[in-house]
Protein backbone atom coordinates (compact mmCIF):
# COMPACT_ATOMS: atom_id res chain seq x y z
CA UNK A 1 0.00 0.00 0.00
CA UNK A 2 2.44 2.14 0.57
CA UNK A 3 4.64 1.68 -2.57
CA UNK A 4 1.73 1.94 -4.35
CA UNK A 5 1.22 5.78 -3.06
CA UNK A 6 -1.74 5.17 -0.84
CA UNK A 7 -1.95 7.12 2.17
CA UNK A 8 -0.81 5.80 5.28
CA UNK A 9 -0.59 5.55 9.31
CA UNK A 10 -1.10 2.83 11.12
CA UNK A 11 -3.04 1.48 8.44
CA UNK A 12 -4.53 2.53 5.06
CA UNK A 13 -6.28 5.86 5.95
CA UNK A 14 -9.91 5.41 4.89
CA UNK A 15 -13.14 7.55 5.28
CA UNK A 16 -16.50 6.85 6.30
CA UNK A 17 -17.41 4.95 2.92
CA UNK A 18 -13.78 3.26 3.16
CA UNK A 19 -12.40 4.99 0.54
CA UNK A 20 -9.08 6.35 0.32
CA UNK A 21 -7.05 9.76 -0.64
CA UNK A 22 -6.66 7.67 -4.49
CA UNK A 23 -10.68 7.17 -6.32
CA UNK A 24 -11.52 4.22 -7.31
CA UNK A 25 -9.37 2.45 -4.02
CA UNK A 26 -11.11 1.26 -0.90
CA UNK A 27 -10.02 -0.53 1.85
CA UNK A 28 -11.58 -2.71 4.68
CA UNK A 29 -10.49 -4.84 7.84
CA UNK A 30 -7.11 -5.31 9.44
CA UNK A 31 -5.32 -2.94 6.86
CA UNK A 32 -7.45 -0.13 7.33
CA UNK A 33 -7.24 2.78 9.72
CA UNK A 34 -11.02 4.49 10.03
CA UNK A 35 -10.89 7.80 12.10
CA UNK A 36 -7.95 6.68 13.57
CA UNK A 37 -8.60 3.53 14.66
CA UNK A 38 -7.83 -0.44 13.69
CA UNK A 39 -9.46 -3.01 14.51
CA UNK A 40 -7.88 -6.25 14.93
CA UNK A 41 -11.17 -8.26 15.02
CA UNK A 42 -13.76 -10.21 12.23
CA UNK A 43 -16.52 -8.52 13.55
CA UNK A 44 -15.48 -4.65 12.86
CA UNK A 45 -13.77 -6.15 9.15
CA UNK A 46 -18.04 -7.66 8.11
CA UNK A 47 -19.57 -4.49 9.16
CA UNK A 48 -17.24 -2.76 6.66
CA UNK A 49 -17.85 -5.20 4.04
CA UNK A 50 -21.41 -4.53 4.75
CA UNK A 51 -20.84 -0.86 4.45
CA UNK A 52 -18.37 -1.05 1.22
CA UNK A 53 -21.05 -3.35 -0.61
CA UNK A 54 -23.80 -0.80 -0.43
CA UNK A 55 -21.58 1.99 -1.57
CA UNK A 56 -20.07 -0.21 -4.17
CA UNK A 57 -23.64 -1.16 -5.21
CA UNK A 58 -24.97 2.28 -4.71
CA UNK A 59 -27.74 1.25 -2.20
CA UNK A 60 -29.35 3.57 -0.16
CA UNK A 61 -28.97 3.24 3.31
CA UNK A 62 -31.98 3.27 5.47
CA UNK A 63 -32.75 6.92 5.99
CA UNK A 64 -32.25 7.28 1.90
CA UNK A 65 -28.61 8.67 2.70
CA UNK A 66 -25.29 7.08 1.39
CA UNK A 67 -23.85 4.09 3.46
CA UNK A 68 -21.37 5.13 5.38
CA UNK A 69 -19.24 3.58 8.27
CA UNK A 70 -19.18 5.08 11.40
CA UNK A 71 -16.81 2.87 13.52
CA UNK A 72 -17.28 -0.97 15.51
CA UNK A 73 -18.32 -0.90 19.40
CA UNK A 74 -15.43 -3.66 20.34
CA UNK A 75 -16.47 -6.26 22.74
CA UNK A 76 -13.39 -9.65 22.73
CA UNK A 77 -13.97 -12.31 25.15
CA UNK A 78 -10.90 -14.86 24.75
CA UNK A 79 -9.07 -17.06 26.84
CA UNK A 80 -5.08 -16.12 27.28
CA UNK A 81 -2.79 -18.76 28.89
CA UNK A 82 -5.89 -20.09 31.19
CA UNK A 83 -6.85 -16.55 31.69
CA UNK A 84 -10.76 -15.05 31.06
CA UNK A 85 -10.78 -12.10 29.43
CA UNK A 86 -13.20 -9.08 28.29
CA UNK A 87 -12.85 -6.15 26.63
CA UNK A 88 -14.60 -3.38 25.13
CA UNK A 89 -14.45 0.06 23.98
CA UNK A 90 -11.57 2.23 25.18
CA UNK A 91 -9.07 1.12 27.56
CA UNK A 92 -8.05 4.15 28.66
CA UNK A 93 -9.34 7.58 30.11
CA UNK A 94 -9.35 9.74 26.92
CA UNK A 95 -10.58 13.08 28.51
CA UNK A 96 -10.18 14.57 31.92
CA UNK A 97 -13.59 14.30 32.85
CA UNK A 98 -13.61 10.56 32.62
CA UNK A 99 -14.24 8.94 35.00
CA UNK A 100 -12.37 5.72 35.96
CA UNK A 101 -12.96 2.73 37.94
CA UNK A 102 -10.33 0.11 39.21
CA UNK A 103 -10.88 -3.14 41.14
CA UNK A 104 -7.78 -5.29 42.05
CA UNK A 105 -7.66 -8.20 43.69
CA UNK A 106 -4.65 -9.47 44.27
CA UNK A 107 -5.15 -13.19 46.15
CA UNK A 108 -7.59 -13.70 43.58
CA UNK A 109 -5.55 -12.61 40.39
CA UNK A 110 -8.36 -10.91 39.28
CA UNK A 111 -8.30 -7.19 37.53
CA UNK A 112 -11.47 -4.87 36.65
CA UNK A 113 -11.47 -1.89 35.47
CA UNK A 114 -14.67 0.53 33.94
CA UNK A 115 -14.11 4.09 31.75
CA UNK A 116 -17.20 5.56 31.92
CA UNK A 117 -18.11 9.19 30.35
CA UNK A 118 -21.23 11.71 31.00
CA UNK A 119 -22.33 8.70 33.49
CA UNK A 120 -21.68 5.84 30.52
CA UNK A 121 -19.86 2.82 29.89
CA UNK A 122 -17.16 3.56 27.03
CA UNK A 123 -14.70 1.19 28.12
CA UNK A 124 -14.10 -1.82 30.19
CA UNK A 125 -11.31 -4.15 31.19
CA UNK A 126 -11.89 -7.81 32.56
CA UNK A 127 -8.95 -10.22 33.70
CA UNK A 128 -9.14 -13.15 35.74
CA UNK A 129 -12.83 -12.50 36.62
CA UNK A 130 -15.39 -11.63 33.64
CA UNK A 131 -18.27 -12.59 35.50
CA UNK A 132 -20.00 -8.90 34.91
CA UNK A 133 -18.84 -9.13 30.85
CA UNK A 134 -22.43 -10.19 29.44
CA UNK A 135 -24.40 -7.16 31.72
CA UNK A 136 -21.29 -4.62 30.65
CA UNK A 137 -21.45 -5.55 27.07
CA UNK A 138 -25.33 -4.68 27.36
CA UNK A 139 -24.74 -1.31 28.76
CA UNK A 140 -21.91 -0.26 26.43
CA UNK A 141 -23.45 -1.55 23.24
CA UNK A 142 -27.24 0.52 24.02
CA UNK A 143 -25.49 3.16 25.66
CA UNK A 144 -27.75 3.01 28.88
CA UNK A 145 -27.03 4.68 31.99
CA UNK A 146 -24.54 3.37 34.35
CA UNK A 147 -25.93 2.74 37.80
CA UNK A 148 -25.47 5.66 40.54
CA UNK A 149 -22.71 3.55 41.90
CA UNK A 150 -20.51 1.91 38.92
CA UNK A 151 -19.74 -0.60 41.58
CA UNK A 152 -23.02 -2.55 41.17
CA UNK A 153 -22.52 -2.70 37.36
CA UNK A 154 -19.02 -4.34 38.02
CA UNK A 155 -19.79 -6.28 40.98
CA UNK A 156 -23.63 -7.73 40.13
CA UNK A 157 -24.97 -8.57 43.71
CA UNK A 158 -22.27 -7.89 45.52
CA UNK A 159 -23.17 -3.77 46.19
CA UNK A 160 -25.41 -3.25 48.87
CA UNK A 161 -26.49 -6.74 48.93
CA UNK A 162 -25.83 -6.57 53.02
CA UNK A 163 -27.19 -3.17 53.83
CA UNK A 164 -29.71 -2.69 56.54
CA UNK A 165 -33.20 -1.57 54.93
CA UNK A 166 -32.03 -2.58 51.63
CA UNK A 167 -35.52 -3.82 50.10
CA UNK A 168 -35.96 -5.22 47.17
CA UNK A 169 -39.03 -6.36 45.42
CA UNK A 170 -39.30 -9.83 44.01
CA UNK A 171 -43.06 -10.34 43.38
CA UNK A 172 -45.56 -7.66 43.65
CA UNK A 173 -48.22 -10.52 42.96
Amino acid sequence: ARASGLPINKGIIVNDALATEVPGVYALGECCEHRGQIYGVVAPAWEQAAVLADVLTGSPAPAGQQARYQGSKLYVRLKVAGVDVATMGSMDPEFETDDVLEVVEQRRSSYRKLIMRDGKLVGAMLVGNTAAAASLVQLFDRGDAMPADPLEALCPGMVGAAAAGDERVVCNC
